[in-house]
């Protein structure tokens, strides 16, 4: 009689070590990821700890719309397609542009300033001492030559105030200042005669009362000589000259009283 080979039951010992062996696994997977410190599923396997990357699962729909390829992009967005953004280089003007250091030149060469009168920049020649000339007098010459020489009409000014009479013109009365002014405008130069008639040898008029710039103003024989003539040359003009001997001198000439007062400065008669 032949010897029956034991059928195994699923909760038989056959089963036991089954299941026994599948627990002992779950228990070495556990405590490795103890270790590592994550978590373990008994069913899955270790679960990746914080340090393993974690990819994003794939979507397989077609409803996404990077997939699409109707739908705009950041870069073709708006109507068109947009320009390039502008370079640091094409912000700045290009080649073309002025660039910081064009803008600031400064041109450095000098230009000459305007005179402010015909006097200003002029070297007067040296003023003649005359011995007898009295100290109020002299005093007035030198301030009306620097007045002049510095085109100081307000000096001028003062100097007219203070005179009883004063005459500037055989036709104008009324203002010096601006009548000297307007012949520097045309091209005359009452400024400048004022320090060159100032610089002359003066004379004492007839009568005692006013010293006369030039001398040859007065007339006498005794101031035509020719040194005294000499101190005219370059600002009288040759019809002044050649008029001597029948009208007397009619160019620029100053008058100051012997009290020291501004009497005239004109020319013509």
């Amino acid at each position: 009689m032949r010897r029956r080979t034991p059928h195994t039951h699923p909760t038989g010992t056959t089963v036991t070590r089954s299941l026994l062996s599948r627990f002992v696994t779950v228990a070495a997977v556990v405590s490795l990821a103890a270790a590592c410190g994550g978590t373990a599923d008994p069913d899955v396997g270790a679960t990746p700890t914080d340090d393993a990357p974690i990819e994003a699962p794939a979507d397989d729909t077609d409803e996404d719309p990077a997939d699409d390829g109707d739908v705009p992009t950041a870069e073709d967005a708006g109507s068109g397609q947009q320009p390039d953004a502008p370079s640091d280089d094409d912000t700045a003007g290009g080649e073309d542009a002025p660039t910081e250091d064009d803008s600031d030149a400064v041109d450095d060469t000098p230009v000459a300033a305007e005179p402010d009168c015909s006097a200003q920049g002029t070297t007067p020649a040296e003023v003649v001492d005359v011995a007898e000339l009295p100290a109020e007098v002299a005093a007035l010459r030198d301030f009306l030559a620097d007045a002049a020489l510095r085109c100081d009409e307000q000096l001028l000014f003062t100097a007219i105030e203070e005179s009883e009479m004063f005459n500037y013109s055989f036709g104008d009365q009324g203002d010096a200042i601006g009548f000297w002014w307007e012949l520097e405008s045309d091209g005359d130069e009452p400024y400048r005669r004022i320090v060159d008639v100032l610089s002359t040898t003066p004379a004492l008029a007839d009568g005692g009362e006013v010293w006369v710039w030039p001398g040859v103003t007065t007339g006498r024989e005794e101031t035509r000589t020719p040194e005294l003539l000499a101190e005219l040359d370059g600002w009288v003009e040759a019809s002044d000259l050649a008029s001597l001997d029948e009208v007397g001198y009619l160019g620029w000439r100053i008058g100051i009283s012997s009290d020291g007062e501004w009497r005239f400065f004109v020319r013509g008669d």
